[in-house]
Parts: structure tokens; sequence; C-alpha cells
């Protein structure tokens, strides 16, 4: 697969997604990391604990559970493909995890630059492996491959779901579990683990792999 062709069934998606890595980026260059989770931990409500609380759900490992069941009655290919996105994605994140071994804000500001934080009642803080951002980058493995598997060229569906997803990344900046620069790189690895995937998916031509459990 051309990355020309991967780019243009997502290019809103993409486009999108880049200019906020781009501008997350940029921010991390005139304001210290530290600050940046100050001033984003400062505001908080109510509401957005309860539904940050719940919605960062979306980014758990298990969400790839239904989908691997769904693919099995619809399309075999889609059943591996995740199934790789899934290996690429653990093998890259975890790596990094584990080598660098990077303090979560819990343990930075309890430890290392003791700091108040707001915390969410009845969420289990980590203290370390946070780069990069597990969560994000299921959600967005889950976001790319269903933006293109299913909705090609659609400009709202691929902005809605990009929205969805980065909702779901930032809310690991809200509940202090991850930094901002560790939800920008879960969403880089997320994108390419989906297009590394492809490649490797697109080298099987089995036919067998177009049917499911429902063809007869």
């Amino acid at each position: 697969m051309k990355l020309t062709d991967f780019f243009y069934r997502i290019r809103y998606f993409l486009t999108i997604w880049a200019i906020s890595f781009t501008l997350g980026a940029l921010l991390h260059l005139f304001i210290d990391f530290v600050e940046i989770h100050l001033f984003i931990n400062h505001y908080y409500t109510n509401f957005f604990d309860f539904f940050f609380k719940y919605l960062t759900h979306l980014g758990d490992g298990r969400m790839f559970i239904p989908l691997l069941l769904f693919a099995l009655f619809t399309k075999y290919r889609d059943a591996v493909n995740w199934t790789i996105f899934i290996l690429i994605s653990t093998i890259i994140g975890q790596t990094l995890k584990r080598t660098l071994g990077f303090p979560r804000p819990y343990h930075y500001f309890t430890e290392l630059l003791p700091s108040y934080l707001h915390y969410v009642d009845g969420v289990k803080m980590h203290a370390h492996n946070s780069f990069p951002s597990g969560h994000s980058i299921t959600i967005f493995v889950l976001a790319t491959y269903v933006s293109y598997r299913y909705f090609p060229n659609k400009l709202w569906a691929q902005l809605i779901i990009l929205f969805v997803a980065g909702m779901v990344a930032f809310s690991r900046v809200y509940l202090s579990q991850h930094f901002l620069h560790d939800t920008l790189a879960g969403g880089f690895i997320g994108i390419l683990s989906v297009y590394l995937g492809l490649l490797i998916s697109e080298k099987w031509q089995n036919r067998k792999l177009e049917n499911s459990l429902l063809t007869k």
C-alpha cells in the first residue's frame, strides 16, 4: 500500500490530526510540559470529572474484543487486521514504556516536584511508565481503522471520529494519568500501527479472508 493511498482515504482525519499534533508539539517548544499540565489541571468541573472518568474507558485495550468478534461475522480480514494492529501497537507502546519508564503526573507532582493537583474520585492513579499513553494508542488505532475501513473520504464522519478519539486522549491528561506529550505520541503510534498493519495484511491474498462466519 502506498502512503498516498492511505492518506487519501482518510485525508480529513489525518489532516486535522496533523495540524493538532503540530500545534501540540509547538506548544511544548515554548511552554514547559509541567506548566502545560498544571494549566489544564486547574480547570475542572464536576461534570467534566464525571464525563472524562467514563469516556476514558473507550481507550481500554478491552475495546478490541467486541471489534474482533464483530469482524468474525463480517470479514475475516478485518479480524486479522485488528490482530495485527494490536500486536504492532502493543510492541511499540510497551517497549517504549518499559524502556523509558518516565514518571506519570501523579508521581511527578507528589515526589519530584510537589504541587497541588486535582484528582477525580474513583480513578486509580498510576505512577510510572507514562510515555506513551496506551489509551491514546488504542483509541487512535480504533479511530484510524474505522475511518479507513468504513468511512473513506467521508468528511463529517472522519471529523466526528477524530473528535471522539481526541477527547479520549485528552481525558488521560484531564485525569492526570498522562502528560500531554504522552497522548500526542500515543496518537502518532496508533496511526502508524494501522498503516504498518495494512502493509503486512495486504501481502496475504488468501480469498478465504474475504469470508466470514456468516458466509455460506
